[in-house]
């Protein structure tokens, strides 16, 4: 995610490590240890309560969140949204203000499922290994969740005045179709249009562009999706004579004219800020140019160009991920399929790239079936969020490299973006790249001392924008 986009930046000067006076002075309130170390033994319990997706199962999430809160006097609401398994819960903080727009923060319950067979500590137990937390949603993101709920808990035990509301939704089925987030927005209209939400999609990187200096990519945009199915039917026949219609090479000639068509690279706004950011960070004439509209778009392509990943920032993208034909291999089989995930910049929209598939494909005998699609979705990364996230890191960690990111996957973002909302992705723990690269993947991980710290950073910012009297620094 943020730390492949990211590979082929440089940047500035090393940071000091978190153990420096700085780090110490981050956070103008210190909160109650114990609190602290709920952390870890509240996210191996959600870990514990296998919410793997599908089928989701995120009842039990829900029902250990709602537990803490009500401990803490905070009574939630909780909302079926797909069977009585299925939930999402909202949680509401008041404050003083009714006309100040409330500030939500967003974790999802579910997590995608786990083969304990590549694991070398089972998935479900969330084990602690040389002070490291292993299990599914370590940090996608029961972690994060933990987080969020124990600083609702922090705010309640602080008797700090707020001026406004300050909202914990934690909803299901991110992982598949987003049906908990749809479905909250529905069944809670002040998630609409609201100050703005937190929740997934960037991250803290530690050591990533050089050894001491650590990266804040604080997700503000997200590419769209289009998924479809490219089908054909055709005469069957023996394979010792080839057809010239049959569906297979049909089908194969339509996705090599897709895969092979001409791509327009362009940097949008979002990629434009993050090319900025960096440019700031670096120094040189290189960070000057990358800083220097016009300058930035000509050199921000040839910089983009380094990976797949960074190549991905810069256009619209399709993957072929499934195909199907046959049952005997001498046999021409009369029917064919295959799939394609198409993403999309923004300014892309899913109903003009389809339309483009199909001017592409140019064969009326080839059908093209939507299969789901999300509209691009970004937020000012001049937000006022975004903001106290900056000052709230750079006060722990001065030398922190801040980029505004686009992302090539999607959150329930996109679901909020739509409804009003700007919305943004910062878990705020240091991971390592490993750490990183093993989220969706065997032995996701974080170190328990890391995820610990993320509860003063998100507190911190949390007080900073709905508690005025308690802002930090």
């Amino acid at each position: 995610m943020a730390g492949a986009q990211l590979a082929c930046a440089g940047g500035p000067a090393p940071a000091p490590s978190s153990s420096s006076p700085a780090a110490t002075r981050a956070s103008s309130h210190e909160l109650d240890q114990a609190l602290i170390d709920e952390v870890v033994p509240l996210t191996q319990a959600l870990i514990r309560a296998r919410p793997e997706n599908p089928p989701g199962r995120e009842r039990a999430v829900v029902e250990l969140v709602a537990a803490r809160l009500r401990a803490a006097g905070i009574e939630p609401e909780v909302r079926a949204f797909a069977g009585d398994e299925r939930v999402n819960l909202l949680a509401v903080l008041p404050g003083s203000n009714r006309s100040l727009p409330p500030l939500v923060l967003v974790g999802h319950s579910d997590v995608v499922p786990a083969d304990a067979a590549d694991w070398a500590s089972p998935p479900w137990e969330g084990a602690l290994v040389g002070g490291r937390l292993i299990g599914r949603g370590a940090i996608d993101m029961l972690g994060m969740v933990a987080l969020e709920t124990l600083t609702m808990v922090a705010l309640a035990q602080s008797g700090l005045p707020l001026e406004r509301d300050v909202l914990l939704l934690v909803e299901g089925d991110e992982e598949v179709d987003g049906a908990g987030a749809q479905a909250a927005l529905r069944d809670w209209p002040a998630l609409g249009g609201a100050f703005a939400a937190l929740t997934e999609g960037g991250f803290l990187l530690e050591d990533y562009l050089r050894p001491g200096e650590d990266i804040a990519a604080i997700a503000v945009a997200e590419k769209g999706i289009l998924q479809v199915t490219l089908s054909a039917r055709g005469p069957s026949g023996h394979g010792a004579a080839p057809l010239p219609d049959a569906a297979p090479d049909r089908v194969v000639r339509a996705v090599a004219r897709v895969l092979g068509r001409d791509v327009e690279r362009r940097v949008t706004p979002p990629v434009a800020a993050q090319l900025r950011a960096l440019g700031a960070q670096r120094g040189g004439l290189e960070g000057l140019a990358l800083a220097t509209p016009g300058l930035s778009t000509a050199i921000g392509l040839q910089v983009l160009e380094a990976t797949a990943q960074t190549r991905a920032l810069t256009r619209d993208t399709c993957a072929l991920t499934m195909l199907s034909s046959g049952l005997k291999r001498n046999v021409i089989p009369a029917t064919a399929s295959a799939t394609l995930d198409c993403r999309l910049l923004p300014g892309t929209t899913p109903e003009a790239f389809r339309d483009r598939l199909l001017a592409i494909v140019d064969d009326p005998r080839v059908d093209l079936t939507v299969l789901g699609s999300v509209t691009p979705t970004s937020s000012s990364p001049e937000h006022p969020l975004v903001a106290a996230l900056t000052a709230r890191l750079k006060a722990e960690l001065p030398g922190l490299v801040v980029l505004p990111i686009l992302t090539r996957g999607t959150t329930d973002c996109s679901f909020l973006r739509a409804a009003g909302t700007p919305c943004f992705g910062l878990v705020p723990v240091r991971l390592e790249g490993h750490e990183l690269d093993a989220m969706h993947g065997a032995d996701e991980r974080v170190r328990a001392r890391e995820l610990e710290k993320g509860l003063s950073r998100l507190v911190d910012v949390v007080r900073a924008l709905a508690a005025p009297s308690a802002r930090t620094g």
